[in-house]
């Protein structure tokens, strides 16, 4: 447990969940402007929708640096650990919204982000997934903000924590994101080999 705990970075992760609270807490108005393709010339990037980010990325760094091999024979279900892991993170911020102005949208983007990475490291390489996933908020303010709280339909990252639409999106990917996680890859090797 001692290195599953160390190589999933958990002490780093916890850090990065104070820092998620504090940052949201502190400076609720706080904007990255961002080149917007959407109608104005820029759009701005609330910083408390972005800092959800942080614990994201660790979380994919730590899956990143396991052994694949060897946790595919660990007694220790790794996988439902790395579950357990990533649903307490959404979990944590969620209740961490009582004191945090706007924290239902800081929780509903690290769930979406989260499921949108994982479901992004099914299908590519871990590091494409860090990239992608690091892009996803400019890309969603540069053609879907639109300046002025009104965004487009689509880009939920962006919307309310109140919205419904983006609460539901933000849960279907974390969802997909997680079920493919916990699905068991395709064997590379032909029948009866440990290739």
């Amino acid at each position: 447990m001692n290195w599953w705990l160390r190589v999933r970075s958990v002490p780093a992760l916890l850090g990065a969940l104070a820092v998620v609270v504090g940052v949201a807490t502190a400076a609720p108005a706080a904007e990255v402007p961002v080149p917007s393709l959407a109608g104005s010339l820029t759009s701005g990037l609330p910083f408390r929708y972005l800092v959800p980010l942080l614990p994201v990325l660790l979380i994919l760094h730590g899956q990143a640096r396991a052994d694949q091999a060897s946790e595919s024979v660990a007694v220790r279900p790794v996988r439902w650990l790395d579950a357990c892991l990533m649903t307490s993170v959404v979990a944590a911020l969620l209740l961490a919204s009582v004191f945090v102005p706007d924290g239902v949208a800081v929780a509903r983007n690290t769930a979406g982000y989260l499921g949108c990475a994982l479901v992004l490291r099914r299908f590519s390489t871990p590091r494409l997934a860090l990239a992608l996933t690091t892009v996803l908020p400019f890309a969603v303010v540069s053609l879907g903000g639109r300046g002025g709280n009104r965004s487009a339909w689509w880009a939920w990252p962006l919307h309310e924590g109140t919205a419904p639409f983006a609460a539901g999106c933000a849960a279907v990917l974390f969802g997909t994101g997680l079920a493919l996680y916990l699905r068991r890859p395709q064997r590379s090797g032909g029948r009866g080999t440990d290739e």
